[in-house]
């Protein structure tokens, strides 16, 4: 009771080893977030706490009040249960009513780990009491259901212990159990990694959870990875859990994964790791298998870095442990480190197996790379055994086993045909050179008795021929004669053989051994190969392939297979190798057809019989007679309609269609009428169950070209909505009740309709619905506003409690803990709905930010929330941004000082005095020389001084001293030193040196007489004592011979005009290269001896720029020149006499463009596109100008692409001015001039000159006549001209898009670019939205509609007009033109 009526007093408070967990002292306060008044009834005490504060002392959350009223301890035990004893301690909390729905959610997601590392909780029961409904099915139970004693090893500092876990979600479930085994060892704390909030520990404990098979997991829940005694929400990726006195963020949703602390125990991981691994492997009784022992390796990749060098630095250190197992066909268990194993192929395993039932000893095998278990040399342990490296074994292996495990002598008959088996399957291990030379073929020699060669010697030429014609005494056999005898033994199961056959054929043909004339002879006896993969011996005529076939087309099958006519298979397509010969794909195949004489219609002869398909009426079903569309209809769905026929027109001729009643009358189908009927009614059929994923493809395919072809039947396609065909991750369901999320969504995440406010791409989905809603979106914005669907750095909220994440209000807002939204979590795509999320409520912009920071702080005031820690960074904050707090915020500013008593009892410090020691202790790292200012340096010597008036040693903190050791801070003559590279300059040393002889404080540059810090300068390092006075440093000069051309004459240079080489020659006017003079050889003794500089300092260069800057000679003032970004407007000032663009290398130099245009614009150098002017746009009016009909430019297609661009996503204009806009462009009036439209540019290098440059245009929009004048010869050769499509796409953008931004410009004039090329055809224009993702809205199809039909009628007067006389006119010019000056 003592620590929950006080703040940060903890009684666990240090005793975390012991096994507690507090820390803060504030833990209990946590439950002010979902109840109001908290009672607690304990050991006779009978308290209620308040969240507002009391009115006898105005304070809340610590002042208990006795509980008189409900609830009464009698209602306590009937709803704890009357046969029940209750506990010692009971807390009751009365929700607040926005928080029951999510306190439910998370109840029943209860974590089934949270036990595991919980040492005085063993049991958690959660029950929602609902006396209205029968019976009570609401219980959810997780316990520790038993646990092994504690086996200590203390020679490892590591104990281990198998917990046994239980979860129950309802009363009817069965019971999940899943067991642990944990390993927790202790480290010593490392001395870098000490952290202030952890100064009283001394050892880490760390602990990991290896679950035995399936981890338990309840409703919503996913496998967390780390815990800091309760679960954190961070997913590892890893199998196992991962514990430790982790310091965590606020949000206790994920540890600080940048703090030393966690750093220093995230380091023990892998030993930890690597000790449990070993005890698991080692043990016998522990898990079922040694391939469940495996599966605790972290084969896949954490998506955290830091845990990712966690899992690389176990990886390593598991290459030099023996851990795997390895065979040894004994029944022994043996292990071996990693790079002894090797993984073989499964047929070799079953041939050792074999080799071994039959009682051969494979001793042998240890010499070599040992054989990895056969337990887990299998295809679901791949990313296993990929994590430790292990590979399967190269070819040579295999010989080396064969040969020491004597294979081949020592096996029966039949394993000795399994190895030869086995090595002719494997061509490359057959063809290595190892199998080549070892005792391989058994022969048997004249005496009778069986002996061995290897492969190389029967390859001999001479040595097998005398051994076949002499021993054997074999005679030479004709290739033909061979083929003769080999279709003999072809039996009608081994069609391999009767492919092998084949490809004998082909390569013997090929290489001539067999003539043409006997090769027709000899195919029309060899067995074939049907399409069903039987092997025919006999048969009368042999049938090309059923595929592309015009018989199969007509009957589709063969009809004559009883008469022996043969088809030939497919098997014959595929690619082979014979003998160390290969052969393509289809060459075999076309041979067979060749030399077979394969037949098709119409010169096959059938047989005279009766065909089966003819003896019924043909059907719209069998066969269709189809027109152009039906035949593409039929294309995209002929898997679906396996069985419908498409009638060959080619094969008839085109007599066929002449034919059509008849045909009609047959039952035959004709058009794209019929064969949409059959495509529809099959689907419908289909629709009923769950179709496969390529008729789904068809399905949708059909539908986009129905839609196309504007033939899509509603019926149908209600239908069609109604059945169940789309497989989705929990069945098939129709189409109405299926979404389509995004393809990053995996399985589990899809579950989003149940679990909506806890998944990060729903929340972008809501958005999206928001955006694409428009203004139908109130509904759905009030549904979702009190929702806690947005994640933020303090978990889910609602967007009203939520502010984005704001660069100058952040340090802010995170000081009064205003939650903000997590972008990491939501990714770049979160900026894309800045608008949609502040209509839901999400504080975006400064104005609604800094109202919800003063609100957020008038509560915390009026609430006594206001922590030491939370004002001390509100004021950081505060004195941060008060040169960029806006008066939206300044009540906040100024409220806050009325409370600065207050301020200093929470411990705030408030004057300068009591903060010049924090500053010292603040200072962890040396001062970055972008935060050094003069002001700075002063208010940090200020502080000195004050700190060190203070302290009878006058010491500083050690800290402090090490950091300022390195800090460049102090400004002197040679530029910012550290401070024992600093002098303070004494006045009595200047009859001896100059202040500039020396690294001396620079004086001036600070605004009052740092001399008055002297002491604190001491104390920091800088040299301050006058009484011994530095000498002047020596001025010996070192010289360097610089000979001339002229004999040996030449003169002394200093060395520091030397420098040993200048590439591009730039420093010949004051520096002399020794690479000119001197051999290479000797160019270091310069360097080492002689101190010659190697290349050229930074104030040499300056030397050089101000050398070329006081040069006339090709240099000009910064603003007479352009930097020209635009390549058009270059061109046409190219031929302007004054110089007025900088200059850029050309050549091997030109990729340095880009940076030398940065440094021009730094330098101050105006860009061309942005100086140049438009003087006026003007056509002459000496003739007359012809009006010409709209729709020869402003065509329908053209008024869609602008209408859905507008409407698109870019611009995202309202209707009412997108229409407003398009009406401007339809009511221009068009004219084509046959004098040239002239446009004058006007550039102003220097005050009193303007540069002035014409050129001419195709097209010009007049606004102020509403004229849109065109050139006449680029209107007339306008479909063939890109100037005339390009400058008439530029003009429209420009002109509708008056205040547009240049890329809407941009995109819009390259649409329509597009448009002009294809004459703004609807086909075109139709695609071209979909590609560029635009698409047109309802009400401007209706207004584009409405506005083409008054557009006809409109034509239809004006075509009466031939032209008409124009006055002259002048156009208003873009800008307006400035007087020239003379």
């Amino acid at each position: 009771m003592d620590s929950l009526c006080s703040i940060g007093r903890s009684t666990k408070k240090g005793k975390r080893q012991q096994g507690f967990i507090g820390e803060k002292g504030i833990g209990f306060k946590s439950v002010f977030l979902v109840s109001q008044q908290p009672h607690i009834f304990s050991n006779g005490y009978q308290v209620r706490f308040r969240e507002e504060p009391n009115s006898n002392c105005g304070i809340g959350y610590i002042v208990p009040e006795w509980v008189t009223k409900k609830p009464y301890l009698e209602d306590i035990v009937n709803i704890y249960g009357s046969n029940k004893e209750l506990p010692n301690t009971i807390f009751i909390l009365p929700l607040k009513p926005e928080k029951v729905e999510a306190v439910k959610t998370q109840l029943s997601e209860l974590h089934p780990e949270i036990l595991l590392f919980l040492s005085k909780v063993k049991r958690l029961y959660v029950c929602k009491d609902d006396r209205d409904s029968i019976g009570n099915d609401n219980v959810s139970i997780v316990s520790i259901a038993s646990e092994t004693s504690c086996v200590d090893l203390s020679s490892e500092g590591a104990d281990s212990r198998v917990v046994q876990l239980s979860v129950k979600e309802k009363t009817c479930d069965a019971e999940e159990t899943c067991s642990y085994f944990m390993w927790r060892q202790v480290f010593s704390v490392k001395t870098e990694n000490r952290v202030s909030s952890r100064l009283d520990f001394d050892q880490w404990t760390v602990t990991l959870g290896f679950p035995f098979g399936n981890r338990l997991r309840s409703r919503g829940t996913s496998s967390i990875g780390v815990f800091t005694f309760l679960p954190t929400a961070m997913v590892t990726n890893f199998p196992f859990v991962i514990q430790a006195d982790f310091i965590l963020a606020s949000s206790r949703e994920s540890i600080l994964l940048d703090n030393l602390w966690n750093l220093g125990i995230l380091e023990c991981v892998p030993t930890t790791f690597l000790n449990a691994f070993q005890a698991c492997v080692k043990s016998d009784s522990l898990f079922s298998s040694m391939a469940q022992v495996f599966e605790l390796l972290p084969a896949y990749a954490s998506s955290y870095p830091e845990l990712n060098k966690v899992r690389d630095s176990i990886k390593n250190r598991l290459e030099s442990l023996k851990i795997v197992p390895y065979e040894m066909y004994n029944g022994k268990k043996y292990l071996t480190e990693p790079k002894q194993v090797v993984r073989i192929l499964p047929s070799f395993r079953l041939l050792l197996s074999k080799s071994v039932k039959e009682g051969a000893s494979l001793d042998g095998m240890h010499r070599y790379q040992k054989v990895l278990n056969s337990l887990l040399d299998l295809e679901n342990y791949a990313p296993i055994l990929d994590f430790l490296g292990l590979a399967y074994a190269i070819p040579g292996w295999y010989g080396s086993c064969i040969q020491l495990c004597n294979l081949v002598t020592q096996g029966s008959t039949e394993v000795y045909m399994e190895v030869l088996s086995f090595l002719a399957e494997n061509e490359r291990i057959l063809s290595s050179m190892y199998i080549q030379h070892i005792p391989l073929v058994r022969y048997t020699d004249q005496k009778g008795n069986v002996k061995l060669c290897s492969i190389y010697q029967t390859t001999k030429e001479v040595t097998v021929s005398q051994w076949l014609s002499n021993i054997v005494q074999v005679k030479p056999l004709l290739a033909c004669d061979y083929a003769c005898m080999l279709y003999k033994y072809v039996a009608a199961e081994k069609n391999v053989l009767t492919i092998l056959v084949a490809h004998f054929l082909y390569q013997a043909h090929k290489k001539k051994f067999i003539e043409d004339s006997k090769l027709y002879d000899i195919c029309s006896k060899i067995p074939i190969i049907d399409c069903c993969g039987h092997v025919r011996k006999e048969k009368h005529t042999t049938l090309v392939p059923a595929f592309g076939s015009k018989w199969f087309k007509l009957f589709r099958k063969n009809p004559y297979l009883n008469q022996q006519y043969i088809d030939i298979g497919d098997v014959y397509a595929k690619s082979g190798s014979f003998l160390g010969e290969f052969t393509p794909e289809k060459v075999v195949l076309d041979f067979i057809c060749l030399y077979t004489k394969a037949m098709d219609l119409p010169e096959l002869t059938p047989p005279n019989v009766e065909l089966e398909i003819a003896s019924s009426p043909l059907s719209m079903e069998q066969s269709i007679l189809p027109d152009e569309t039906g035949k593409s209809m039929f294309d995209l769905v002929k898997h679906v309609l396996n069985d419908v026929s498409i009638i060959e027109e080619e094969f008839y001729g085109d007599k066929i269609s002449t034919y059509q009643d008849e045909l009609r009358f047959l039952g035959v189908g004709f058009g794209s009428d019929d064969v949409q009927k059959s495509v529809t009614d099959r689907f419908v059929s289909l629709s009923s169950t769950g179709i496969s994923k390529e008729q789904a493809f068809s399905l949708l395919t059909l539908i986009s070209f129905l839609k196309m072809k504007k033939r899509i039947d509603q019926g149908w396609l209600q239908v069609m909505k109604k059945g169940k065909w789309l497989k989705t991750h929990q069945c098939y369901n129709a189409p109405e009740r299926v979404i389509l999320l995004p393809y990053k969504i995996d399985s589990q995440k899809a579950s989003f309709l149940k679990f909506a406010f806890r998944i990060v791409d729903c929340g972008l989905l809501m958005l999206k619905c928001i955006k694409l809603s428009d203004t139908s979106a109130t509904g759905l914005i009030e549904r979702i506003k009190g929702k806690s669907w947005l994640k933020t750095n303090s978990g889910f909220k609602s967007p009203s409690e939520t502010a984005y994440p704001n660069s100058v209000w952040g340090s802010l807002v995170r000081a009064l803990h205003i939650p903000t939204i997590d972008e990491l979590y939501y990714g770049d795509e979160l900026s894309q709905y800045l608008s949609e999320l502040s209509t839901a409520g999400v504080a975006v912009d400064t104005a609604s930010i800094t109202k919800k920071i003063a609100t957020k702080f008038k509560i915390l005031s009026s609430s006594s929330k206001l922590g030491p820690d939370m004002v001390l960074s509100m004021l950081k904050c505060f004195k941060e941004e008060r040169q960029t707090l806006f008066s939206g915020c300044s009540e906040v500013s100024i409220f806050i000082y009325k409370y600065k008593d207050e301020l200093h009892m929470l411990g705030a410090i408030t004057d300068f005095e009591g903060g010049a020691g924090l500053v010292l202790e603040g200072l962890k790292s040396p001062i970055a020389s972008e935060f050094v200012t003069t002001a700075g340096t002063m208010a940090l010597l200020k502080c000195l001084k004050s700190v060190m008036s203070k302290s009878l040693d006058k010491s500083l903190p050690d800290n402090f001293l090490e950091n300022i050791a390195k800090s460049k801070f102090l400004k002197t003559t040679n530029g910012y030193l550290v401070p024992k590279e600093c002098i303070l300059f004494d006045s009595t040393w200047e009859s001896i040196l100059n202040q500039t002889d020396l690294p001396s404080i620079d004086v001036k540059c600070y605004e009052s007489d740092i001399s008055v810090y002297k002491e604190q300068l001491k104390a920091i390092g800088v040299k301050t004592d006058s009484m011994e006075k530095p000498e002047k440093p020596d001025e010996f000069k070192s010289l360097v011979w610089i000979p001339t051309n002229v004999g040996d004459k030449g003169k002394w240079i200093e060395s520091k005009l030397c420098i040993l080489d200048d590439d591009n020659d730039l420093f010949g006017s004051h520096l002399y290269s020794l690479s000119h003079f001197y051999d290479a050889e000797l160019l270091p003794l310069f360097l080492s001896a002689f101190g010659v500089r190697e290349f050229p300092s930074l104030d040499d260069y300056f030397q050089l720029w101000n050398d070329w800057t006081s040069s006339s000679d090709h240099h000009v003032s910064k603003e007479s020149v352009f930097i020209p970004d635009d390549l058009h407007l270059k061109n046409i000032f190219e031929n302007v006499s004054l110089p007025l663009f900088v200059w850029f290398p050309t050549g091997n130099f030109s990729s340095s463009s880009g940076v030398l245009m940065m440094i021009y614009q730094y330098l101050g150098v105006n860009i061309l596109s942005d100086s140049v002017k438009v003087g006026s746009i003007f056509a002459e009016d000496t003739g007359p100008k012809n009006l010409i009909p709209k729709n020869g430019l402003i065509e329908k297609g053209l008024i869609k692409i602008i209408l859905a661009f507008l409407a698109g996503p870019l611009l995202n204009m309202q209707q009412k001015k997108r229409q407003q806009i398009v009406t401007t462009l339809l009511n221009l009036s068009l004219y084509k001039s046959d004098q040239p439209i002239k446009v004058t540019y006007l550039l102003t290098p220097y005050p009193n000159e303007i540069v002035k440059a014409e050129t001419k245009k195709m097209v010009f929009w007049d606004r102020s006549s509403k004229q849109l004048i065109v050139d006449e010869s680029g209107y007339e050769n306008r479909r063939s001209s890109i100037e005339f499509a390009s400058c008439f796409a530029q003009e429209i953008s420009e002109g509708l898009l008056l205040e547009g931004r240049a890329c809407a410009v941009s995109s819009l004039s390259r649409i329509i670019h597009m448009g002009f090329v294809y004459e703004f055809k609807e086909d075109s224009v139709d695609y071209l939205l979909v590609r560029e993702n635009l698409k047109m809205l309802n009400e401007d199809n209706e207004f584009l509609g409405s506005a083409f039909l008054a557009t006809k009628q409109y034509g239809k007067r004006a075509a009466r007009v031939k032209s008409e006389k124009m006055s002259p006119f002048t156009p208003s010019c873009k800008k307006s033109c400035r007087r020239l000056l003379p």
